[in-house]
């Protein structure tokens, strides 16, 4: 038996966009022989419907209507895709274009480059061109053949296709070792529920007397990510390069060299991300990695900011001590300040903050803005927690656990060095030769 193609792996759903079945039967045939459901119709009967079927490939003759101009379609088209793939709420798709016209496929990539600059909609992973009446003549049954052909082209895309396929293993994996975990389907109900409640509670850190609060404090949302972080585990298990080979003997080069401005904006975009969370973050619980911003007559004279900066704080209290109230919630002073692509401005701001006694992680995107974020280890605050819960100080973001774990880690070291009063001679000045 034949390995499955990368499209067969990647494409559960499929819409078919024609003005005539007939020439696209064969396409539907192959489509239903190996399971790939499919959906046939005008670009009319499909705009409506598209959104719901969230197919992973999309078959479409671009001369949908011959009295307009190739521009006038490709105009169509990319209202239909607007309509029907809001901007991070689409699964990824590939479209392949009906057309032996070269240039009307690079027409039709330049402009949906340009509606991903504006981020209108989820713009499609792939764009491939091939002839439809190369397959009216010989046939259908080499399609995803020559599919997988050209997009083996681009490594990055094949990866990405790929590694869509092994969440999807991995999820399957994480759900079915939950509900390994209960074998009476009588008690899947409570005891399943309860698993979840343990695992949320766990991933939030805070007392449980302040959760059980359900107006102050969404748990399910920690349920998701806290399951999120059992999937990444079974995804790390899961990884696998079959088929896939991203760099050749060299590593890429970098494309943004002539382009500063570009290269901060994808790193500001990709640290946020990683570092920081702004999903379901409550105002009137406080949780460990919660970072507030805070008027600047409350930061601490020993806590330098620059002028041009926001003040914040983050609440860095160590999450066992926090969870069994221990201590006092410990806040620790700091800085939010916009960069942007000048070089030399970037330097000097950078020379200026590097300091022993202060954590910084630049650049990171937040609010539309890229900035440096920094935290001085000299300034501890204690507000209370009424004055931090009823809005004083607005909660922006908390960050994700790998990053309050370095700073926890880097304040710790800071604040714990004992140091030792040794003496020494004042040097005399080098005598001249």
């Amino acid at each position: 038996m034949s390995s499955k193609t990368l499209i067969e792996t990647f494409v559960r759903t499929a819409v078919i966009i024609d003005d005539s079945r007939k020439e696209v039967e064969g396409l539907i045939q192959k489509l239903d022989s190996i399971g790939i459901l499919n959906y046939f119709g005008s670009l009319d009967q499909c705009n409506g419907r598209i959104r719901t079927i969230s197919p992973q490939i999309i078959f479409l003759d671009l001369q949908l209507n011959l009295e307009k101009s190739a521009v006038e379609n490709i105009s169509v088209v990319r209202k239909m895709l607007e309509d029907n793939f809001p901007k991070d709420k689409s699964e990824p798709y590939g479209i392949v274009l009906w057309t032996k016209h070269i240039d009307e496929i690079e027409a039709f990539r330049q402009r949906i480059s340009k509606d991903r600059k504006k981020e209108l909609y989820t713009t499609p992973i792939f764009i491939v061109g091939l002839s439809k009446k190369k397959y009216q003549r010989h046939g259908y049954s080499n399609i995803l053949q020559d599919l997988d052909n050209v997009i083996k082209k681009d490594p990055a895309c094949c990866f990405f296709m790929s590694w869509m396929e092994t969440v999807r293993k991995a999820a399957g994996s994480a759900l079915s070792e939950i509900y390994s975990l209960v074998d009476d389907y009588g008690k899947q109900k409570t005891e399943l529920l309860y698993i979840l409640s343990v695992l949320a509670k766990n991933h939030t850190g805070a007392p449980e007397n302040k959760l059980v609060q359900g107006k102050k404090y969404n748990l399910t949302a920690d349920a998701f990510k806290a399951f999120d972080e059992l999937l990444y585990a079974d995804l790390i298990n899961a990884v696998r390069t079959d088929g896939v080979k991203l760099f050749g003997s060299t590593l890429p080069t970098n494309p943004w060299k002539e382009d500063f401005q570009h290269e901060l904006d994808a790193y500001a975009k990709l640290n946020a991300k990683a570092f920081i969370d702004t999903v379901n973050i409550a105002q009137a619980i406080i949780v460990p990695g919660n970072v507030y911003d805070i008027p600047r007559k409350d930061i601490p004279q020993a806590c330098k900011v620059p002028e041009q900066a926001r003040t914040v704080m983050i609440e860095l209290t160590p999450p066992c001590d926090f969870s069994y109230k221990k201590v006092c919630s410990r806040f620790v002073c700091g800085f939010m300040m916009k960069c942007d692509g000048n070089v030399k401005t970037l330097k000097s701001d950078l020379n200026g903050l590097q300091q022993d006694y202060r954590y910084l992680l630049w650049p990171i995107s937040f609010d539309g803005s890229n900035y440096i974020l920094g935290f001085d280890f000299r300034c501890l605050a204690t507000p209370s927690e009424r004055r931090i819960t009823t809005g004083k100080y607005k909660v922006l973001f908390k960050v994700k656990p790998r990053l309050f774990a370095d700073i926890l880690q880097k304040f710790s070291s800071h604040a714990a060095r004992l140091g030792i009063p040794d003496m020494k001679p004042k040097l005399p000045k080098h005598p001249k030769c």
